[in-house]
């Protein structure tokens, strides 16, 4: 009887066994539209390959201020004897000293020295040292340009760096999800190489910055990696870190290289990137006031400045700006985003919505006032 049971088991599985049928679905089947469909690789491989690829391209920055000069009088009632006074004084003449200003990371984009940076990395900076992390000595940088607006600076070195450049990859491509690494120097350890995921794209209500379109990843960032790349897969520079969360865990924000890309011509030549501004101040769109204007979307215009290109326009307050320069403006963000990206002194056309109609007006973006 066991022996019978038994071969009714060993047929059974073997039945089970054989190929036939219709298939199982497969994964991709389902969903496969909303993600990337490019081959994601073996991550651990991928991590040491991109890791040597990009790290010898990345420099650690020290901002330095000049000391101020001592007065002589100032030595003198010190306590300072005067001999020592007068010494100190003759010795500051013809030395200058520095003190650290702050640290941060940078990269190489090309053979000829220039490096991609932070504008806060080197704000207020009186001299610029520059160092890689495969030699002790630093080198004098020189800035050449930067857009406090965006984030973005650019400094130069002399030498010849073709070994060490960094490719600048297209941030517009980039998918939520998608494995990234953050390279710098984080509290000036030294270089580091973090790995994480684009968390989430066009984070746009942070407060830093005029112009804000961060990309935010959960790949470690401290402060020091300012300036330094975000890297995709393929070694591709995908975004500037910028900005951490002290209080959060695994929360950095970057500059999307694309940005920076828009500006290099004029960073290069040391030209001032003028951004445009409409001379507005916007309300929040609730729905019981969408509701009341009858319009679902848009940016919604509470006050006009006096003199403003919108003024000059006839734009009012209580308009409701639905679209700019040929894009769809769905709120106030979008349509902050889009201003600031465009040059001052270009004229565009402005599409409002007033008292149930479209309406449609030209302007010229004034010259946006850096504050102070």
């Amino acid at each position: 009887m066991r022996s019978a049971i038994a071969l009714m088991l060993v047929l059974a599985l073997a039945a089970f066994s054989c190929k036939g049928g219709d298939p199982a679905p497969t994964p991709a089947k389902y969903g496969a539209h909303r993600y990337s469909t490019r081959p994601l690789g073996r991550l651990n491989s991928n991590a040491v390959s991109v890791a040597k690829k990009t790290m010898p391209g990345v420099v650690h920055i020290y901002s330095l201020r000049e000391n101020p000069k001592p007065i002589f009088l100032t030595l003198i009632f010190s306590g300072m004897s005067f001999s020592k006074a007068v010494v100190t004084w003759i010795k500051s003449r013809f030395v200058t000293t520095y003190v650290t200003l702050g640290t941060g990371s940078g990269f190489l984009i090309n053979e000829r020295g220039y490096i991609l940076t932070n504008h806060h990395v080197i704000n207020g900076a009186d001299k610029i040292m520059v160092k890689f992390a495969d030699d002790p000595a630093s080198i004098e940088g020189e800035k050449l340009g930067d857009d406090p607006l965006s984030d973005v600076a650019l400094v130069k070195v002399a030498g010849d760096y073709r070994r060490r450049t960094l490719a600048l990859g297209d941030s517009d491509q980039v998918d939520v999800g998608e494995w990234v690494a953050a390279i710098g120097n984080p509290y000036d350890v030294g270089e580091t190489f973090t790995v994480g995921v684009v968390s989430a794209l066009g984070r746009d209500d942070i407060g830093m910055l005029e112009l804000e379109d961060f990309i935010q990843t959960d790949a470690a960032i401290n402060p020091g990696n300012s300036g330094g790349p975000l890297v995709n897969e393929n070694g591709e520079v995908i975004g500037i870190n910028s900005i951490m969360f002290t209080d959060a865990s695994h929360i950095g924000l970057a500059v999307p290289i694309n940005i920076a890309k828009a500006i290099l011509p004029k960073l290069v030549n040391g030209e001032r990137v003028d951004r445009g501004m409409i001379g507005v101040n916007f309300g929040d769109m609730t729905p019981e006031l969408a509701m009341v204007l009858g319009v679902s979307e848009g940016a919604l215009v509470s006050s006009v400045r006096v003199g403003s290109p919108a003024q000059k326009a006839g734009i009012r307050p209580g308009d409701v700006i639905t679209g700019f320069d040929g894009n769809k403006v769905t709120d106030y963000h979008v349509l902050k985003r889009l201003v600031v990206s465009m040059p001052a002194g270009d004229m565009v056309d402005v599409r409002l919505f007033r008292a149930g109609k479209t309406i449609r007006v030209k302007l010229r973006l004034a010259k946006f006032e850096r504050p102070q």
